[in-house]
């Protein structure tokens, strides 16, 4: 193995490799750079779509409890209504402005973190589509609400009907208005009471 013989010796001085004259680092480490780029940003708008999913799968699922508990708290009031028992039946009307205060708060803050999530989307999707459509051309089926145009172009879809408003609204003003009805009963109870 001679010094001057760069395939026995692929690293001349010891801990560089010696590459060819053509070879200029700064465009790999651009090209990588703008590979990581472009991989941060799928993986952070594929995140951001099953972060507003889950929560839109959340809220759903807390209205059901919302029901559920409706239910219940009304079944239980209805017999304290029959029993009169005014201070038992305003406790439980207490009880139900509170839970369903608690629930319609959780309920907003999980719409705000969905609406969050689908805005981070919209942003990655214009940002995308004005600074580095080859992200598009590599990515297509990730970016569902961009298409292409005739002329090699992108364009932003309107906005699905569930990142617009979906159930969630219903939900938190289903919450509220259960709320607002033990409310109702808590005060009639409390007038009768006194």
């Amino acid at each position: 193995m001679s010094e001057d013989d760069p395939v026995d010796e692929p690293f001349g001085n010891g801990w560089s490799v010696d590459y060819p004259v053509e070879y200029d680092p700064e465009a790999v480490e651009e090209v990588l750079s703008t590979e990581w780029k472009r991989n941060l940003l799928v993986v952070d708008y594929e995140s951001a779509g099953e972060d507003a999913r889950n929560k839109e799968t959340l809220l759903i699922q807390s209205f059901y409890v919302s029901l559920v508990l409706f239910g219940l708290l009304l079944d239980v009031g209805y017999r304290l209504a029959q029993q009169e028992e005014q201070l038992a039946l305003f406790g439980l009307s207490t009880l139900g402005v509170v839970l369903f205060g608690l629930l319609a708060n959780w309920s907003v803050r999980y719409r705000q973190g969905r609406d969050a999530s689908w805005d981070r989307r919209s942003e990655i999707e214009d940002f995308v589509k004005l600074a580095d459509p080859d992200v598009l051309r590599s990515n297509d089926s990730k970016f569902k609400r961009l298409s292409r145009t005739g002329d090699g172009t992108y364009r932003v879809d309107e906005q699905p009907w569930y990142e617009a408003g979906s159930i969630a609204t219903v939900v938190v003003y289903a919450e509220l208005a259960i709320g607002l009805l033990w409310l109702a009963v808590a005060v009639w109870t409390g007038t009768s009471l006194l």
